[in-house]
């Protein structure tokens, strides 16, 4: 196993290089990035090069790759929400703490995978704040999170950033077609289905994959719902177009790839505009979009999307209350129209 198992993510494969070169890891680091981008993958692929015996870290053969990769390590314990609950609570950090100072069973090291850091309370984090700056030295902290503006500043400052990649509609599509099997036939029996896939998953490897494999099951009534929003741009129709745009504002996820989706078809009638003939990545009727995008003038799209832009971003990178946001971003939308 080799870091081509994480796709692109040059930045954050360098970063690990560096560490692994010398040999030197902190021992509290936070990997952040929207859902499906390949956090779980990139950690464990920390883990392998914090644990390596080999020269070349991580190297995938040695006898603490291989239990790692194949999740069999009793050393790498991964936290996370409990079921049914909403946040990671103290106790959680309580048993890390108990177990810390515990010699390792079979790596030279203890390390510990936290899935949605965000959802640590203040006093969970806290906690792990003590024992990040008191704990052995031997015992490593990987914080995954898709909203690290939710963790505490003295959390955030004794654990450094990295980040994972969000694809461009383009690089998702040649990762897809060419990994991907289904991917690949989709692509050729329908390629308006399969760029509506990419649109939907928001530069997410994993989002893309789930909606392949037929895992969100809401897709086609979502890219409904983003035509829907779309057209009420057009028809200028501010009271409609909230209720809209409240909508899937329950499911932070489903949110998020509307979206996306809406981004993507206001690019494309920006490019319509400008009498440009490249792919268009929402829409699949060019006649459709060109008598839609008459609606508009360049001016408006462009005020358009940055008010959208700010709302993806406070739902995809912000613990913000999506309600909310929705609400006074329809009010902006409302203005620019």
């Amino acid at each position: 196993m080799t870091l081509d198992i994480l796709f692109g993510n040059e930045a954050l494969k360098s970063t690990l290089r560096g560490f692994a070169g010398k040999r030197a890891f902190p021992n509290a680091f936070m990997i952040s990035g929207p859902e499906g981008s390949g956090k779980s993958t990139a950690a464990l692929l920390f883990a392998m090069a914090i644990s390596c015996k080999g020269e070349d870290r991580p190297c995938g053969k040695c006898e603490s790759c291989r239990k790692i990769s194949e999740g069999i390590s009793p050393d790498v314990i991964n936290i996370g929400l409990i079921k049914d609950r909403k946040t990671i609570g103290v106790e959680s950090v309580r048993e890390i703490t108990d177990s810390a100072y515990i010699l390792p069973n079979d790596l030279d090291v203890k390390i510990y995978i936290i899935k949605d850091a965000e959802k640590l309370t203040a006093q969970a984090q806290n906690a792990l704040l003590k024992i990040f700056e008191e704990g052995p030295m031997s015992v490593y902290f990987i914080l995954l999170t898709s909203a690290p503006s939710q963790l505490l500043p003295t959390v955030r400052s004794r654990a450094p950033e990295i980040k994972t990649e969000v694809f461009t509609d383009k690089k998702l599509t040649e990762l897809l077609r060419g990994n991907v099997k289904k991917a690949a036939e989709l692509y050729a029996k329908d390629e308006a289905a399969f760029r509506k896939i990419v649109s939907a998953s928001g530069g997410s490897y994993g989002k893309a994959l789930a909606i392949l494999e037929g895992k969100n099951k809401k897709t086609p009534q979502l890219i409904k719902k983003a035509e829907n929003i779309v057209s009420l741009l057009g028809e200028k129709d501010g009271a409609h177009l909230m209720i809209a745009l409240l909508d899937e504002s329950s499911d932070r996820e489903n949110y998020s790839s509307v979206l996306s989706l809406v981004q993507n078809a206001l690019r494309d009638l920006a490019m319509i505009k400008k009498g440009g003939d490249g792919d268009m990545i929402f829409y699949s009727d060019r006649l459709l979009a060109a008598e839609l995008s008459e609606r508009f003038s360049i001016s408006t799209i462009v005020r358009l999307t940055t008010v959208l832009d700010n709302l993806y971003y406070e739902v995809t990178q912000t613990n913000i209350n999506v309600r909310t946001a929705a609400l006074v971003a329809s009010g902006r939308l409302s203005d620019v129209m």
